[in-house]
Order: structure tokens, then C-alpha cells, then sequence
């Protein structure tokens, strides 16, 4: 019985989008420590009630005018059973975002509107196509794209931009050192999503032409493990010649790339929902893991 209950605490803890939502209130942080921003209120309210919102009408989206018998997974039955709870947690989320929305500055709600835009084309069927209107999500391998470059404007350039003068104060010019950071976030979403549309392979096969079924499973899971070295590579070059991390912070990340590659290392569409919701997503909470720990050393 107690078991029950840990493991339904637990699957709502993941599945109501908490988990991913903490996911990028930790790389929004990141952010801020390695550029030593002020990791203010707005930035907290945004990337937790933002991310929670959007996944949550993502999931709704999904789960909408089809029956249980849909789902195989337990994750989207979850969905199916919660819609309700799905829609409070939108509405819910409305207050505080649009609370940090005022608070920003006027360049911060720029990119925050372009985030939530591309959100909106990504997880709502508006786009015509061959008589009928489909989501972004479903053209063949864009989606992925999509994931990384909203998460990147997140949690890398609204921090950025979110505390400059719009008014010819402050001259928007990104450094070495920021435009490499926003790579190797980018780098690092797509890496750690490839898992994702392996998860969902036999789920997309109707709909979804994803990268693993064009390429494979195994090649997919090389290429994430390919673009986490390559953002390694990238990192060392352009944060340690501008002197924006210490090489310690840099060795760390190292360190947290190996770890991911290890774990990315058996990853198959047979792995269970906990490996994907839980471990995969993790990787971003270890990475702030990894590049803070110097600080109690």
C-alpha cells in the first residue's frame, strides 16, 4: 500500500511536468552563475510556471478527442486520466508568469513572447497541410530543433537580455563567451531529446517521420553522444580563451558530459518511462549539479 502511494506521489511529481519544469529553473540558474547575472524572482517564475504550462497544453493537446485504448504507455494514460488536472495547472500557471512578465525588462519580454510563440505553433494544430491543420511537431525531424532553440531563448537568452536597457543604454552585443554558451545549450537539448523521439518511435510511426526512424536507433544515440562531446569541445574554446569560467568550471562540465554519454550509452525504446521522464531530463539538474559544486569546495 505504501508502495502505491510513493509511486503515485512520484508518477504525478513527473508526469504534471514539475520534474522538467525544475529541469529549467536549473539551467536558467546555470545561466546566471556562469555570467554572474542576478538570479532574480521574474527568472524563477518564468522558466518553472513557463516550462510547467507549455508542457502541460503540450500534453493536453495530445491526449485530446482520443480514447485510452490510444495510449500504450503509462505516461500518456496518466495524461489521458489528468486532463482535468492538466487544465488547472495552465490556468494556474497564468498568475505568476504574468506577474514576472511586467517585471522584466522590455527586451526580456521579447524573447519571451518569440518563446512562447514558437511554443504555441510547436504543441497546437495550426498549420495547414494537405487539407487538414497539423502541428509543428509533426513535420519529420523540425521538431527537435524547435525543442532546443525555445529552450535555449529560455533559459540562456532571457537572462541575458531579461535585465538590459531597451533604450540605447545598454548595447545588446553578445560575446565569445555568450554566444558559445548558447551553442552548447543548444547542442545539449538536442542531444538529451534524441531519447525522447527513441521512446516514442513506435507511438510517432503513423504520424511522425522522427530522426531515429530515419536513421536508426543505435546512430541516433551515437549522434546525442557525438553533439555532448562537440559541445564540450566548444565550451573549452570559447569559455576558457574569454577567462568566462574557471577551468575547473570547464573540467566539470567535462566531467558531467562523460557521465551523460555513459548513460546514454544503453538507451532504447525498451528502457522504462522512469529512465526517460526521470534520468534523461535529470542530466540538465546534474549539469547544475556538476558546475556548482566547485563553490563548496
Amino acid at each position: 500500500m505504501f508502495q502505491k502511494r510513493l509511486k503515485a506521489i512520484f508518477d504525478f511529481y513527473l508526469y504534471s511536468n514539475i520534474h522538467i519544469a525544475i529541469c529549467a529553473l536549473a539551467l536558467v540558474q546555470t545561466t546566471c552563475s556562469v555570467f554572474h547575472l542576478r538570479f532574480t524572482i521574474p527568472f524563477i517564475l518564468i522558466s518553472f510556471f513557463g516550462t510547467l504550462s507549455l508542457y502541460s497544453f503540450q500534453r493536453l493537446v495530445g491526449v485530446m478527442k482520443k480514447e485510452m485504448k490510444d495510449y500504450p504507455g503509462e505516461r500518456l494514460q496518466w495524461n489521458f486520466k489528468n486532463k482535468s488536472l492538466l487544465i488547472v495547472i495552465i490556468l494556474f500557471s497564468v498568475f505568476p508568469l504574468g506577474y514576472a512578465f511586467f517585471q522584466i525588462t522590455l527586451c526580456g519580454k521579447v524573447v519571451l513572447m518569440a518563446a512562447g510563440f514558437l511554443s504555441l505553433i510547436y504543441s497546437s494544430p495550426i498549420l495547414p497541410m494537405k487539407g487538414k491543420f497539423i502541428r509543428l511537431r509533426d513535420i519529420p525531424v523540425v521538431k527537435i530543433f524547435f525543442i532546443a532553440l525555445v529552450w535555449t531563448m529560455v533559459c540562456v537568452l532571457l537572462p541575458m537580455f531579461g535585465s538590459l536597457d531597451f533604450y540605447g543604454r545598454e548595447v545588446i552585443i553578445f560575446s565569445i563567451g555568450e554566444v558559445c554558451w548558447s551553442v552548447v545549450i543548444f547542442l545539449m537539448i538536442f542531444a538529451i531529446t534524441i531519447p525522447f523521439d527513441i521512446r516514442d518511435i513506435e507511438f510517432d510511426a503513423t504520424s511522425i517521420r522522427s530522426l531515429p526512424m530515419i536513421i536508426g536507433e543505435k546512430k541516433s544515440v551515437r549522434l546525442a553522444q557525438a553533439l555532448l562531446i562537440i559541445s564540450c569541445l566548444i565550451l573549452y574554446s570559447g569559455m576558457t580563451t574569454t577567462h568566462v569560467m574557471s577551468f575547473i568550471q570547464v573540467l566539470y562540465y567535462f566531467l558531467w558530459t562523460a557521465f551523460s554519454v555513459w548513460i546514454l550509452h544503453d538507451c532504447s525504446r525498451k528502457k522504462s518511462e522512469y529512465y526517460f521522464t526521470f534520468i534523461i531530463d535529470g542530466l540538465i539538474i546534474a549539469l547544475w549539479g556538476f558546475l556548482t559544486f566547485e563553490r563548496f569546495i
